[in-house]
């Protein structure tokens, strides 16, 4: 039997026609600019030059290789973490598929020689140039010093970071996505010898959830140093080559599920019917309270890797309506005061205990509006969703609501990590001309904040719109 057409068929009919009458257009223009007859037609590849340009084409340089050939040596510590040791690999596989030069890669107890590119942490005199503490695990510096090129800072990351960035910026490579990169050939690599860059990311925190990123080579590449869910979608260890920052985002219930209701169902929140249920946790509960704050010791005590630990309630609008949650929400004006004031607590009595690990709590659906005189304690860490917000504008142009919780969390000096959503989650496909707002809202949010940011795209596949492209720029701007 025929059915009539939906809202939905309509609406995919109507894309079909667009397009179409795009792919048209697109051939109509290749077509026109087509060479006439006896021009000559470069290759695409011949069409990109991504070498440098020298500032300072007549000063002093160092001549790392040429022809083929190198009298320098690539040098890192001989105790370098796996990090530095990458890193040192890296740029001697590079330098040679640039120049044709190979270069050794040795360890510092071996004689000084005088041409050395150092990488990393070494016992060579001008480790001393770098400043660590300030360069914390992300920052780098590239330095030329005599005869020396310097590349180095946190152990963790930071000296990765600064070899991918002197390949990009001084040999010209260009790392598009796991697959595809760009490494121009030259026959002579030089760095001036005033060179002295420092560079530290404003980010503490970059992922995405795109799923071409979903591979370690492309993570060091990308300066993407977190993982908000591990393991997404069946993915691939991603730190195999240096240490991400692991968060395991969840909820309470993964640890408090319905073996608890059975027995304590006090611990569980109230409906309007006054009926306990498992939509969502009663933080007024001083069990469910005793009973968490033992997981989260004995989580952090097994698990001294762990740097936080989520207690967030379930991904559904059904707050607790006790008399006691529903009390303190009313006061504090919003239904996140209940729950961030049990969070307090659980960070408050494990702050002295396990120094340095945070209690991280999701500020979304009805926990997003922060309370008026509840702020959050130094060790907790407010992530904040934008659901529920207009994408295809700036953020603080068209979402006032958004503005409005995410400034007010900002107000109160949280440690602020953004959840954003960079694509339609409900159709991978669809066109959504939204690639240039991302770089607005990244922007907003550190200005008001943010220490972290994830931005979260197709982690199902490769394909849907431009994913490849999304995720190349979604690293860029972060």
């Amino acid at each position: 039997m025929q059915t009539a057409n939906t809202g939905e068929g309509c609406f995919y009919m109507v894309m079909r026609r667009v397009l179409v009458f795009l792919l048209a257009a697109a051939i109509l223009i290749s077509i026109s600019g087509c060479a006439a007859k006896g021009d000559t037609i470069e290759p695409a590849g011949a069409q990109l030059n991504t070498v440098p340009v020298d500032t300072n084409p007549g000063g002093p340089k160092l001549l790392l290789a040429e022809n083929g050939k190198s009298k320098y040596v690539i040098v890192r510590g001989k105790d370098a973490g796996r990090s530095e040791v990458f890193a040192a690999n890296e740029l001697a596989k590079y330098i040679n598929l640039s120049t044709g030069a190979e270069l050794a890669v040795v360890t510092d107890d071996l004689p000084e020689t005088e041409r050395e590119i150092i990488v990393g942490k070494t016992k060579r005199a001008q480790d001393s140039f770098v400043d660590r503490a300030s360069l914390g695990t992300d920052g780098f510096m590239i330095k030329a010093a005599d005869e020396k090129l310097i590349i180095a800072g946190g152990e963790i990351r930071g000296t990765l970071y600064g070899v991918y960035d002197f390949l990009e910026d001084f040999l010209g490579c260009r790392f598009f996505t796991a697959t595809l990169e760009t490494v121009p050939q030259i026959n002579s690599l030089t760095v001036n010898t005033t060179t002295e860059v420092t560079e530290k990311p404003l980010i503490n925190f970059r992922d995405t959830l795109w799923k071409s990123t979903f591979t370690a080579d492309i993570r060091g590449k990308y300066r993407l140093n977190g993982e908000l869910m591990p393991g997404f979608n069946g993915s691939e260890p991603l730190n195999t080559n240096f240490d991400t920052m692991q968060l395991f985002c969840g909820t309470i219930f993964q640890y408090v599920g319905q073996d608890y209701f059975d027995t304590h169902p006090e611990y569980f929140a109230m409906n309007e019917k006054g009926e306990r249920t498992t939509d969502q946790a009663c933080f007024s509960s001083e069990g469910l309270y005793n009973t968490m704050l033992e997981l989260v010791r004995k989580r952090f005590s097994e698990n001294p890797e762990l740097t936080c630990f989520y207690i967030t309630p379930n991904d559904n609008p059904n707050y607790c309506q006790c008399p006691q949650c529903a009390a303190l929400d009313e006061q504090e004006g919003s239904h996140s005061a209940s729950t961030l004031n049990f969070v307090n607590r659980i960070a408050g009595a494990l702050k002295d205990e396990f120094p340095g690990k945070t209690i991280n709590m999701l500020a979304y659906m009805y926990t997003r509006t922060p309370p008026k005189t509840i702020n959050p304690a130094d060790n907790v860490v407010i992530q904040i969703a934008a659901e529920d917000s207009y994408y295809m504008k700036p953020y603080k142009d068209s979402s006032p609501r958004l503005v409005s919780d995410l400034e007010g969390w900002s107000a109160k000096n949280s440690n602020l990590l953004v959840w954003d959503y960079t694509t339609n989650h409900g159709h991978f496909n669809i066109l959504y001309p939204n690639v240039r707002v991302a770089v607005d809202n990244v922007k907003w949010f550190y200005e008001n904040g943010a220490t972290g940011i994830f931005l979260q795209g197709n982690g199902y596949d490769t394909g849907g719109e431009f994913g490849e492209l999304r995720a190349f720029i979604a690293a860029k701007i972060l």
